[in-house]
């Protein structure tokens, strides 16, 4: 097993993608909204006791660059149907969370966070068959956040910046870009051989395996 998605898995990935969409489109009818506006809005309460909805738990945190309210949507599907899609050994293999740390690099690495947005962005694009501002954005940032931290010392070899290359590098395979892939690759191996090799990304097992792959 290459471990390499074909045009198989790209549309197993569309299709979760769009399965979610219609999803959250069907939750409220526009004549049930309408009517909530007109008749059945009740005064807003004051106080300790007011409860504030959120779309999900992701809107609680503040990550490594202020990210609009589509933006953390985008970081939702991409934890909750995603994922799981284009990286399927997770569904093999058991970790250990306390060394996991993919979420907190959202939190922590500009860089990183940007990576997973273009990932989602770029899925949508694929879907309506155009390129947004959007993705054009994300991709803008993600390389060159990611330059940025090539170029200093403290974070040329870290692992987020690993996971970034990673993240790159799949989302070029996925959708057949085999030069940016390969670019992304050689890079990978700069970095691992800097490292002094794969056994340096033995205490993070998710991040080795995708080296790996």
């Amino acid at each position: 097993m290459s471990g390499k998605p074909n045009s198989e898995d790209r549309k197993l990935i569309r299709s979760h993608v769009m399965r979610g969409k219609n999803r959250r489109a069907s939750r409220v009818s526009p004549n049930r909204s309408s009517s909530w506006v007109t008749h059945d809005s009740p005064e807003p309460t004051q106080g300790k006791d007011q409860l504030y909805y959120v779309p999900n738990d992701l809107y609680m945190f503040q990550f490594a660059e202020e990210v609009d309210a589509a933006s953390r949507a985008m970081l939702f599907e991409f934890y909750g149907v995603i994922k799981d899609t284009m990286y399927p050994i997770d569904w093999c293999l058991s970790f250990d969370v306390s060394k996991t740390t993919w979420f907190y690099w959202l939190l922590s690495d500009a860089a990183f966070l940007h990576s997973i947005l273009f990932t989602v962005s770029l899925l949508h694009d694929s879907i309506e068959g155009k390129t947004s501002r959007r993705t054009s954005f994300h991709v803008w940032k993600t390389l060159n956040l990611l330059n940025r931290n090539i170029s200093d010392k403290d974070l040329a070899l870290a692992d987020s910046t690993t996971a970034t290359v990673v993240s790159m590098c799949m989302v070029s395979e996925v959708f057949g870009d085999r030069n940016g892939a390969a670019a992304h690759v050689r890079g990978m191996r700069r970095i691992v051989e800097l490292r002094g090799g794969i056994e340096s990304f033995r205490h993070n097992l998710q991040l080795k395996v995708k080296i790996c792959r």
